[in-house]
C-alpha cells in the first residue's frame, strides 16, 4: 500500500476510540494535564507580553489578515510557525503570498481577534471584556455571565426552565466561543489552540459544574478522580492526577468509587443534575454549534455528557426541558445522534456499575 493510500485508508477509518467514545489521544491529553487551575485565565505569560504588544501597535507588520472590514496588521513568522494554513498560503507562491494579504471570509472578526491573541500570547479571552479585572474563578465568571444576560435563577416558587435566549447572547455565550474557537483551530491546523480549547470545555465541567464547598460532603474522592467519575463518558478507569500531580491511589481509581458516593451522598445527584439544569441553554448551545461546524466526536461527546447523564433528573425538575431537548434534536437531528449515543452510552456504563456493585 502506498503512503497515501496508507493515509486515505488511516482517514477512513477515523480516530481509534475507547470504549467511551473519545479518542486515545484525547483521554491521554486530559489524563496526563497538569491539574492546577490558571492564576492569570485569558491573561498572557510575561515573556509573551512583548509579542502581544507588537500585535497591538502594528510594527513591523509583514502581513495584512482582512476579515469582516476590519484590517490587521500581524507578523508573518508568528502565524506560520504556529498554523499550517497560514503556512501554506504563505508558501504557496500564489495571490496570497505575493500581496501579503490574506482575506478570511468565514470568520467574524472578533474571533479573529481572540485567535491572534492565542497565537501571539497563548491564550484567549472568551468572556466580555469588562469581565477581566472581575476575575475570581471560573465558576465566578459563568455565574456572571448567566446573571447579566437576564438567566432566571430558580427558586421554590419560579422553578427553572428553559430560556429562549437571542442569538447575540448565544453568539458571546463563552462556551459557544470556545467551540467556535475550536473549530477555528481545526481549519487553520493550530494544534495548541485545539487543545486549549477541548481544556476549556474540561474545565467548564470540572469547575462550573461543580458543588459548592461544604454543600456535600466529597471527601470520598479527590477533585481529580471526581471529575473523572461525574464527566468522563461511560468510564470511570481513566487515571487522572491530583492537583499535586501524584497519581490517584489503587483504591480511589476502582469504578466503585462512583457507587461509594452514590451510597454516601443520596442528595450529590440531585445537586449536580441542578448545576447542569442551570447551564442548560449554554452546554446545548455550544453543542449545537460544534456538530453545525461538523467538529470531531471528541470535543460533541465532552459537551454532551453532562445533560446525557443528567437529562433524567432535570427533566423530572420540569416537563420543559424533555420538550426543549426534544425541539432542538429534530431541529438539528445530527445533535439527536450524538445526544442519542450518548445517553446509551451512559446507560450501558450504568448497566456495567449495578453489575460490579451486585458482584462486590
Amino acid at each position: 500500500m502506498s503512503r497515501k493510500s496508507a493515509r486515505i485508508f488511516k482517514a477512513a477509518q477515523g480516530p481509534t476510540l475507547s470504549r467511551n467514545g473519545l479518542s486515545r489521544s484525547t483521554l491521554n491529553a486530559l489524563a496526563n494535564r497538569d491539574w492546577q487551575e490558571p492564576l492569570e485565565r485569558g491573561r498572557p505569560n510575561p515573556q509573551n507580553q512583548a509579542f502581544l504588544d507588537m500585535l497591538n501597535s502594528g510594527e513591523n507588520s509583514d502581513l495584512i489578515l482582512k476579515c469582516g472590514g476590519r484590517e490587521f496588521k500581524v507578523h508573518s513568522f508568528m502565524l506560520v510557525s504556529q498554523s499550517e494554513f497560514f503556512k501554506a498560503c504563505l508558501d504557496s507562491g500564489m495571490k496570497e503570498s505575493l500581496e501579503r494579504t490574506i482575506e478570511l471570509v468565514e470568520e467574524d472578526p472578533v474571533d479573529v481577534q481572540r485567535l491572534l491573541e492565542f497565537l501571539y500570547g497563548g491564550t484567549y479571552w472568551e468572556f466580555p471584556e469588562n469581565y477581566r479585572r472581575r476575575w475570581k474563578s471560573l465558576k465566578a465568571l459563568y455565574e456572571c455571565y448567566n446573571k447579566d444576560t437576564g438567566m432566571p435563577v430558580p427558586d421554590e416558587d419560579n422553578p427553572r426552565v428553559p430560556v429562549a435566549r437571542s442569538d447575540e447572547v448565544r453568539f458571546n455565550d463563552p462556551l459557544v466561543i470556545t467551540t467556535r474557537m475550536y473549530a477555528i483551530a481545526d481549519k487553520f491546523g493550530i494544534p495548541a489552540l485545539k487543545k486549549q480549547a477541548l481544556l476549556r470545555v474540561q474545565e467548564f465541567n470540572e469547575t462550573a459544574l461543580h458543588p459548592q464547598e461544604n454543600s456535600c460532603d466529597t471527601t470520598a474522592v479527590n477533585d481529580s478522580l471526581l471529575f473523572t467519575l461525574l464527566f468522563s463518558p461511560g468510564d470511570t478507569s481513566i487515571h487522572h492526577r491530583r492537583r499535586s500531580a501524584q497519581p490517584v491511589e489503587e483504591k480511589q481509581k476502582s469504578p466503585s468509587a462512583l457507587t461509594d458516593v452514590r451510597k454516601r451522598h443520596p442528595g450529590f445527584w440531585k445537586e449536580m443534575a441542578a448545576l447542569v439544569r442551570d447551564h442548560w441553554e449554554s452546554i446545548l448551545d455550544a453543542a449545537d454549534s460544534a456538530v453545525c461546524q461538523s467538529v470531531d466526536e471528541d470535543l460533541v461527546d465532552l459537551l454532551l455528557t453532562p445533560i446525557a447523564r443528567y437529562s433524567p433528573y432535570i427533566t423530572k425538575m420540569s416537563s420543559a426541558f424533555e420538550e426543549d431537548l426534544l425541539s432542538r434534536m429534530q431541529a438539528n437531528p445530527e445533535l439527536g445522534l450524538r445526544m442519542l449515543r450518548g445517553v446509551c452510552r451512559e446507560g450501558e456504563a450504568e448497566r456495567e456499575r449495578l453489575e460490579k456493585e451486585r458482584l462486590s
